[in-house]
């Protein structure tokens, strides 16, 4: 593997892409709002972002960045009841759902003063 590939990040970055009928927007919100709280509140997710794509209605990308493998959020994300609440209850509105699992290379990030200004909470503010 290409030295410039290899990252000392222990834990992955994942897109969940949702095609959701527009007219059940308000449904996925209602529904997302919950797990969001849950899943930013547990100390080993270190970023969580949510995306609309302005030209494609009712289509979503959730970006979660975690300190832990996929193998540990399996058991201790995805396997509890808040998450379980959340795809029962988005799981009659969405057409469609792709993952990805995401190594980010090291010194490429950059977040300028001002981007996330007024938009980013604390896990206090939650």
């Amino acid at each position: 593997m290409s030295k410039a590939l290899q990252t000392p990040h222990e834990g992955i970055t994942f897109h969940v892409t949702y095609k959701i009928d527009p007219s059940n927007v308000d449904k996925f919100i209602e529904a997302l709002r919950p797990a969001w709280e849950s899943t930013c509140n547990m100390p080993e997710c270190i970023y969580f972002d949510v995306f609309h794509f302005s030209s494609e209605p009712g289509t979503f990308r959730i970006t979660e960045v975690w300190n832990r493998d996929m193998e540990w959020i399996e058991e201790n994300h995805v396997a509890k009841d808040h998450f379980q609440r959340y795809r029962n209850a988005i799981g009659s509105i969405v057409l469609k759902r792709e993952f990805e699992v995401l190594d980010r290379l090291q010194k490429w990030s950059i977040v300028k003063k001002g981007y996330l200004e007024g938009s980013v909470k604390t896990k206090d503010e939650l």
